[in-house]
């Protein structure tokens, strides 16, 4: 395979960009974290993480990855969220499914002790809300308390033995605590409460390859994907499943199936090439984004991934060329500029980059995220000196 990684006395690499320029490695781990990864949360975070680190153009591409999986995200804001449900509960205190949404947000945002009174407090009214129930156990996990979370879960079972989603809950508590026998019986009972959700499948599929029962785990990852065809992620962990044994052939042909299967699911046709990246095979991530980019031409995630490995491979004039298709059918595409940004950068730009880059912060489709910044950015005089590490990902 063919290296892209620039060292610091790499002739191709321009005189003092050592500490600017990313990784490749790193920019791997992105692009597959980006392709792989569906939760829209968890990129919030770490574009978070990466900020208060100053890292900002890490920070803009997990953004921009939140908002693409969650095209609904750039109208939300967490704390607008939080603060409508306070005024309703305020106003409403007895508007139960009001209190019981906060509560979810509260745990959700890391705050856990709150999510639990507010559980306790729809309970001490309300004793057999079972969704408070729910998220009475689940806040107790999150507080580290295992054996109340359980107790809780249990409770919950007792409440509504005929709803799936009681057993899935102490399921997970029970695999949390190691009682892996009990959460199988429990995930068996969800299964057959609610025969047409993946979710027993594939919590039973991971249970039986935690269990090294392989044969059962295929069985369930397959019966995952029987029972929705049309949804990509139990194919993926079918995949996944297939490379934790060795079985790369199986792999490839359970995502190149998704891929011809589902070809008007983005998620579904670019997990092969995701599947690539996560093996360092940049080569055939390539050639197999390169085929999705003519086949998909409206497709600006796949296009956007396919620059980004063009930039590992130093091809920047195609690069470039395509970076700038992008840019004129969505001027605003801050992942784009970033994109550019990058390319510039590769070729000794560093004024121009900051400026880019800049501009790719500004119009991030999550306002917030420029706003916060702009005292914390640096300006051009201290990204041009020496110290550069706060400028871009290291």
């Amino acid at each position: 395979m063919k290296s892209s990684v620039y060292h610091t006395d790499d002739p191709r690499r321009p005189m003092g960009l050592s500490r600017r320029i990313p990784t490749a490695w790193f920019l791997l781990f992105l692009i597959f974290s980006a392709g792989c990864n569906r939760d829209p949360k968890k990129f919030l975070a770490k574009g978070n993480a990466s900020f208060d680190q100053a890292k900002y153009p890490e920070a803009l591409i997990y953004y921009g990855r939140a908002i693409q999986l969650d095209p609904h995200l750039k109208l939300k804001s967490w704390a607008g969220a939080f603060a409508e449900l306070q005024r309703t509960v305020e106003l409403q205190p007895d508007n139960w499914e009001a209190q019981l949404n906060l509560g979810r947000l509260q745990l959700a945002g890391g705050h856990k002790q709150e999510a639990k009174d507010r559980a306790q407090l729809i309970l001490k009214t309300n004793p057999g809300n079972v969704d408070a129930q729910l998220l009475l156990s689940d806040s107790d996990a999150a507080l580290g308390n295992p054996t109340d979370a359980v107790n809780e879960a249990r409770e919950a079972v007792r409440m509504a033995p005929e709803r799936a989603a009681t057993y899935l809950n102490l399921a997970q508590m029970q695999i949390r605590t190691g009682n892996l026998k009990d959460a199988e019986q429990n995930l068996l009972q969800a299964q057959s409460l609610d025969p047409k959700s993946v979710t027993p499948y594939l919590m039973l599929g991971s249970l039986y390859h935690q269990m090294k029962r392989g044969s059962d785990a295929e069985k369930q990852f397959q019966g995952a994907i029987a029972a929705a065809p049309q949804d990509p992620s139990p194919r993926a962990a079918l995949a996944s499943f297939y490379y934790s044994q060795g079985q790369t052939a199986e792999a490839e042909q359970v995502l190149t199936d998704a891929k011809e299967q589902l070809s008007s699911n983005p998620a579904a046709y670019r997990m092969l090439g995701d599947s690539y990246l996560s093996r360092g095979q940049l080569d055939k991530a390539t050639g197999e984004f390169q085929a999705l980019s003519a086949k998909y031409p409206d497709d600006l995630s796949v296009e956007r991934t396919y620059v980004q490995l063009l930039i590992l491979n130093n091809r920047m004039d195609d690069a470039s060329g395509r970076t700038e298709a992008i840019l004129k059918k969505a001027p605003q595409d801050s992942e784009a500029l970033v994109l550019k940004g990058q390319i510039l950068l590769r070729q000794n730009k560093p004024d121009e980059a900051l400026t880019t880059l800049q501009a790719a912060l500004k119009r991030a489709t999550i306002n917030w995220v420029w706003h916060s910044s702009r005292k914390a950015i640096p300006s051009r005089q201290r990204v041009s000196g020496e110290k550069r590490s706060g400028f871009a990902p290291t």
